[in-house]
């Protein structure tokens, strides 16, 4: 009798490569895909906030702290960042674009009032007070720190689930190639074999 693995690896040697369509990304969830995917941008694209706080430049939290330094512009998601103004915070959200110049992210739990104690409000402060030093790129994610621009993000092969539909989202494709579904025939042979609801066979 042939035995499964050997089956197997006859149909194997026998499959040929399937033919290769291009399905729009709502339609490609389940597919595999035909091509590799690389990035055309860097991911993310930008450096960017990875929490609620204040824009500033590390290095200039010299010495001993605390350290006080005016607020100048806010930063929010989904809008261009302003423009950087040296030796002062910028206010910042999560998601939304560094400030070119600012070099970290001090959380707005940082920030301290006069007696010393977290703020219980970061919204409309003219300057801020803090004894954390922030270090350089705390609490931002960069450009590319996920996908350099030019990286396989996916490979031929890979089927399409829920977090490469993710992905190629991301990466701005609006369609991709993928195998076209294979037609699977089965062919039920024998005598002993009955339509439903038909009567069983006899022993004799």
């Amino acid at each position: 009798m042939l035995s499964v693995d050997e089956a197997r690896a006859r149909i194997l040697r026998s499959a040929a490569p399937l033919p290769i369509e291009r399905v729009p990304l709502q339609l490609a969830l389940g597919r595999v895909l035909a091509e590799d995917v690389r990035s055309t941008s860097p991911l993310p694209a930008f450096n960017y906030s990875a929490m609620d706080g204040f824009a500033l430049e590390a290095e200039a939290c010299e010495g001993a702290g605390p350290w006080e330094l005016p607020v100048v512009g806010e930063s929010r998601t989904g809008h261009p960042p302003p423009e950087w103004v040296k030796g002062t915070a910028c206010r910042i959200f999560t998601g939304a674009a560094i400030p070119r110049g600012a070099t970290a992210v001090l959380l707005q739990e940082n920030v301290l009032d006069d007696a010393g104690q977290p703020v219980a409000s970061a919204r409309g402060l003219a300057s801020i007070r803090f004894a954390h030093r922030p270090t350089v790129g705390e609490h931002m994610r960069l450009a590319g720190e996920d996908l350099p621009q030019g990286a396989v993000g996916l490979v031929q092969g890979s089927r399409v689930g829920s977090l490469q539909l993710g992905l190629l989202a991301a990466l701005d494709r609006g369609s991709v190639l993928v195998s076209t579904r294979p037609r699977v025939l089965i062919l039920n042979t024998g005598d002993e074999l009955r339509e439903p609801g038909s009567p069983a066979l006899s022993p004799t």
